[in-house]
């Protein structure tokens, strides 16, 4: 009788919004650490000792070798201030942009679509998708 793990993906089905979602910890709010059981970290390997040095950072007690740490950068709520956001814009307009003007070659077209279709469909991709998760 084991224990059974169904692991869908880390953001609950919904991945965040590229702009408003911390970098460091990938919009989770912590990030794992490893920390030694053996004698030399503190522990003695066989009860469950906690040896990590940062243990007010933990998110929850865990004593298998894996800590989960709450994020430095955005104070584990796994987004960013409104500022880094807005200087994330530019980045964002330049990646469209490039995409757009690679995606919109006719050779990209498939068959059945029309050059109207065709563009507005890359427009979509590049800009419009990411513009609207930024309210999740």
């Amino acid at each position: 009788m084991g224990t059974t793990i169904v692991f869908t993906d880390r953001y609950g089905g919904n991945p965040p919004s590229w702009f408003r979602s911390c970098f460091e910890c990938e919009a989770m709010g912590c990030s794992p650490e490893p920390c030694p059981r053996d004698a030399v970290g503190g522990g003695t390997g066989i009860t469950p000792v906690d040896p990590c040095p940062r243990p007010a950072e933990h998110v929850a007690a865990d004593f298998d070798g894996w800590h989960f740490l709450r994020c430095q950068d955005c104070a584990g709520t796994g987004r960013v201030p409104w500022y880094v956001s807005l200087a994330r814009i530019p980045r964002w307009i330049v990646n469209g942009l490039t995409f757009f003007d690679q995606m919109a070659r006719p050779r990209y077209r498939a068959s059945r679509m029309t050059t109207a279709q065709h563009i507005w469909l890359v427009f979509k991709c590049a800009f419009v998708y990411d513009v609207l998760r930024l309210f999740r």
